[in-house]
């Protein structure tokens, strides 16, 4: 049933909040099968030997890490996105670094200082001739590049 109220999600007795493209709906909470997969087993083991490293680091650690999260966002959920905790940042990290077989972080990252883009402009053809021109800047503002497409694409990219 689609609901007119302030945005929200979650359960609340046996009804939960999703937001969807037509709105929020609430609809019957019904509690998910764990299949108990070998991968679900494996992010859950890294997520539980994560943790437990956290709790094993010292003030000073904890202090850098959570100076380090304050320049890190949360994912924007029903509208809303706040600063990720020094041991939510920790998690974060350190969970990513598992899941493609890294060593753990115990000190926080350097910021990472990236080259300026180096692309300026493609072109995506078709047999029958450009269909999509990519218009942007040079350094890293988004709110410049323009992308238009049209058509069904059998394309080849050519990159200026």
């Amino acid at each position: 049933m689609r609901e007119l109220s302030s945005p929200q999600s979650g359960i609340l007795d046996t009804t939960g909040s999703i937001k969807t493209r037509y709105g929020l709906v609430r609809r019957q909470y019904v509690k998910p099968r764990n299949p108990c997969t070998a991968a679900q087993v494996r992010i859950r083991s890294n997520l539980g030997r994560v943790a437990a490293r956290w709790r094993a680091l010292s003030d000073e650690q904890r202090g850098a890490w959570t100076i380090a999260a304050r320049k890190a966002r949360s994912r924007r959920r029903v509208g809303q996105s706040s600063y990720l905790t020094g041991c939510q940042f920790f998690i974060k990290i350190n969970c990513a670094h598992a899941a493609v077989s890294l060593s753990e972080l115990v000190d926080r990252p350097a910021a990472p200082d990236f080259d300026a883009n180096p692309v300026s402009g493609f072109v995506i053809t078709n047999k029958c001739g450009p269909c999509c021109r990519f218009c942007g800047s040079n350094g890293l503002s988004r709110s410049t590049s323009h992308v238009g497409c049209s058509g069904w694409l059998e394309a080849d990219l050519t990159v200026r």
